[in-house]
């Protein structure tokens, strides 16, 4: 009797405890779904399908950009914003814009496809100052030598040289750019400048860091009048991929341009997730002091898919066709997770009462 009453209790505990950590992934799934803040201080959500892939190991491995890629609807209705905040960078400056298709992720597939998009996209344009590289295409095509580890899709130190001598080829070769002069004193509110990091940053990451330059550019050098009067000014734009991330600056492919031509001075605005948008307001607030002879602008089919805000915390910013989109997915996703929940919880409750009689049978033996 004692016996069976204690595995009862056990049992009870067992229940309780499952319930618990039913509930803890329940907040797991809500949290990972609506993702991290990204550089605007928005949130950007991963696609339900990614979150069942992530929980409930689903033998697909189904990435946020590959499931938006697949949505036609949804696809073209982020295209959209992304022409539109493409071609408003490009009419704030009168300099040439090279863009880069530098990708960060695992489905070699899907940016090609995107590079070809992007590529397509820009002739639409029409406009004779727009140059495009796709690097991906060119020098990988897999990510067998792109990516630093098995978990990381950032591109490697030698994937780095490769990126530097590409653009070296496809571009500084083969249109020999000649520095401009700096006219004025702008450089005198060079300290003005605001990068998307926090100024004079050195974070240890183990077997690289984080460092930025008293503007919060992730760059050793200082934004001054020395180097703004007597170099090739770039203005380099882009996501984590040409911060660059999983690496030392040293090794990263801005530097390595730096090194292999001659009075070439970037300024490196790359932070991970940064939108067009910001990208722009960047370029209209600082284009006078910096007066660029070149802005380099990295791009990939994931630009397009960090569109896709969770509607939630950017409610100010969505149409009425995307709140209809993502509320169709949120409650596909609360499905599934109740499902999991009631799962779960029927089969530890099976087993509680099949167990429930043989403690009152035993306990009327005992009197």
């Amino acid at each position: 009797m004692n016996l069976s009453i204690s595995h009862s209790r056990i049992f009870i505990k067992i229940l309780s405890i499952h319930i618990l950590l039913n509930m803890l992934l329940i907040a797991g799934l809500s949290y990972n779904y609506y993702g991290g803040y990204d550089s605007d201080n928005r949130k950007s959500p991963i696609s339900y399908m990614a979150v069942l892939e992530k929980f409930l190991f689903s033998k697909e491995k189904i990435e946020k950009f590959d499931h938006i890629y697949r949505n036609q609807q949804v696809f073209e209705m982020l295209y959209q914003r992304y022409i539109d905040d493409l071609e408003n960078i490009i009419k704030t400056t009168d300099k040439k814009v090279l863009m880069l298709y530098l990708p960060y992720g695992e489905n070699a597939q899907i940016h090609k496809s995107g590079a070809d998009l992007i590529k397509n996209s820009l002739k639409n344009l029409n406009n004779s100052n727009i140059q495009f590289i796709d690097i991906f295409s060119e020098v990988f095509n897999d990510y067998d030598s792109y990516r630093v580890t098995e978990s990381d899709g950032h591109p490697s130190k030698e994937a780095n040289v490769m990126i530097a001598d590409a653009i070296i080829k496809n571009y500084f070769n083969k249109y020999q750019p000649k520095i401009s002069s700096y006219i004025g004193d702008a450089y005198k509110n060079s300290n003005k400048i605001k990068c998307f990091f926090p100024p004079q940053i050195n974070v240890d990451k183990g077997t690289w860091s984080v460092r930025t330059n008293s503007n919060g550019c992730r760059m050793d050098k200082e934004i001054d009048e020395l180097n703004l009067k007597n170099n090739y000014r770039v203005i380099l734009l882009g996501d984590s991929v040409v911060v660059p991330w999983s690496v030392d600056i040293e090794d990263g492919f801005p530097n390595l341009l730096e090194e292999k031509i001659d009075n070439l001075f970037i300024i490196n605005i790359g932070k991970n997730s940064t939108s067009l948008k910001k990208m722009k307001n960047f370029i209209e607030e600082y284009n006078q002091i910096i007066q660029p002879d070149l802005i380099i602008l990295q791009t990939q089919i994931e630009s397009i898919a960090n569109y896709f805000y969770s509607v939630p915390f950017n409610r100010s910013d969505a149409t009425k066709e995307e709140i209809e989109i993502e509320n169709e997915i949120y409650n596909k996703l609360r499905l599934h997770i109740s499902l999991i929940f009631l799962l779960n919880t029927i089969i530890f409750f099976i087993p509680y009462f099949l167990l429930t009689p043989k403690t009152q049978i035993k306990n009327k033996e005992g009197l």
